[in-house]
């Protein structure tokens, strides 16, 4: 009996300790509603919630969302998910210098703890209302850009905002500039919309790749984030590039010609990547095989593949720092040709 007593109390002990332990624990998880949530020692019951629902909250109200880094450079990040898309502002603080030395850069996963508020039109998360953040992943795939047009952007530009979007065949007034100028805003139409409601913006040097860079006027595709502003033409929204390759030619871009055979390039995965990349082709017939990695300026910065190769499929690994050790943090192209069939996609290499 009073061993029975004694092993009692020693459970009543060891019960009374796990409660006081998981009681002090900073952050459990729980449930609210339909989303899963975390919650803390004195703190309520936070949602976790998609971006568009986040976006859609009164302005102020506490919430934690995560996504894909779709665009970083400054100032300025975008994330988005299967929703939707947000634009964080930090100028200084821990998430501002982990972008600084790419601690957090593209096609990372974050989860976000913020407020949302509104900065000329756009929600965005800004400096005082970031909460606290997290890194979850690396190099995942960024998200397909929606295709669409001036006029689609001019009529329902609100379901775009903050995410990655192709508008093809643009016609660009130059204003006699030959390259692009920072801080300056340029009229663009295409075929669907003809009165420059919608621009494009060139922000300033620590937000922007393309200060400097060549500005075509005709055939131009922008790939890149949309993003608003009072200050917009009209309707207020415009293409804000952010690295070289959101707006360029046709010519420079993804290219497919020759119908000899139907061989076939793969995307690369991952993508984007770090230490290497594994492309992978395939070949219906013998035949001679040039695969090579150009960067943004068509200049051939490595040669995977020269030579006559048998059918099937070839998969080629790309590490840079074998490859093509001087090359920095930028997106690339992988051109396969086979005989006249030519074809090439995007990567982008995080250094």
């Amino acid at each position: 009996m009073k061993n029975s007593m004694i092993l009692f109390a020693a459970l009543l002990l060891i019960s009374s300790t796990v409660s006081s332990v998981r009681a002090e624990e900073p952050f459990q998880r729980s449930y609210f509603g339909s989303h899963e949530a975390v919650t803390g020692m004195q703190l309520d019951t936070i949602p976790i919630v998609s971006i568009k629902a986040a976006k859609e909250l009164p302005i102020g109200t506490q919430f934690i969302t995560e996504g894909i880094v779709t665009r970083t450079l400054g100032k300025y990040t975008r994330i988005q998910d299967q929703t939707g898309g947000i634009t964080i502002i930090q100028e200084s603080g821990l998430f501002y210098n982990q972008v600084q030395t790419s601690d957090i850069a593209m096609g990372d996963r974050v989860r976000i703890e913020g407020r949302v508020s509104e900065n000329n039109f756009l929600k965005v998360i800004s400096t005082s209302d970031l909460i606290n953040h997290s890194r979850i992943s690396r190099l995942n795939p960024l998200p397909i850009p929606a295709k669409i047009t001036l006029a689609e952007i001019a009529n329902n530009g609100a379901a775009y905002e903050s995410c990655l979007i192709r508008v093809e065949n643009l016609t660009i007034t130059s204003d006699n500039d030959l390259t692009y100028n920072e801080s300056k805003t340029y009229q663009v139409m295409d075929s669907s919309e003809k009165t420059n409601s919608v621009v494009i913006r060139i922000g300033t040097n620590p937000d922007t790749d393309m200060d400097g860079k060549v500005l075509y006027t005709s055939s131009v595709i922008y790939e890149g984030v949309l993003s608003q502003s009072s200050s917009a033409a009209l309707c207020g929204y415009q293409l804000m590039p952010v690295l070289q390759t959101d707006l360029r030619t046709l010519f420079s871009d993804v290219s497919e010609t020759g119908v000899s055979n139907k061989s076939s390039l793969s995307n690369n995965y991952p993508n984007p990547f770090n230490a290497s990349t594994t492309i992978e082709y395939n070949l219906l017939k013998t035949d001679y095989v040039s695969l090579k990695v150009l960067d943004i300026l068509g200049n051939v910065v490595a040669t995977l593949a020269d030579t006559f190769q048998k059918p099937g499929i070839h998969r080629v690994l790309f590490t840079p720092a074998q490859d093509a050790s001087s090359i920095g943090s930028s997106v690339y192209f992988y051109r396969l040709a086979v005989g006249t069939f030519v074809t090439s996609k995007q990567m982008i290499f995080l250094k």
